[in-house]
C-alpha cells in the first residue's frame, strides 16, 4: 500500500481537537481512515522528532561552513599580527 494523503485539521466544534484522515492506495483499491484525537499525539511526536533531528543536522552543517570559512581569515589575521 502507498500513502496517498494525510490530512490533519483543528476541529473547533463541539470542542477544539485535532482530527484527520489518512488515505492509502494499492493495486486492488484504496482505503481512507478517520484519525481521532488520540491518534494525533504519536503523529505530532514523530514530526517533532524529525524536525529536531533535521534542525540539528542543518545547525551542524552551518557551523562547519562558518568554521571553514572563518579559519583562513583567522590564520591570516594571526600572520598579520606577527609581521
Amino acid at each position: 500500500m502507498e500513502l496517498q494523503s494525510l490530512h490533519i485539521y483543528l476541529s473547533t466544534y463541539p470542542i477544539r481537537e485535532y482530527k484527520g484522515t489518512i488515505k492509502y492506495n494499492s493495486a486492488t483499491g484504496s482505503v481512507e481512515l478517520n484519525l481521532l484525537p488520540e491518534h494525533m499525539q504519536p503523529l505530532f511526536e514523530a514530526v517533532a522528532e524529525a524536525l529536531v533531528k533535521s534542525s540539528k543536522a542543518v545547525a551542524a552543517q552551518l557551523t562547519a561552513e562558518v568554521i571553514s570559512t572563518a579559519q583562513p581569515l583567522l590564520v591570516q589575521k594571526d600572520l598579520d599580527e606577527v609581521t
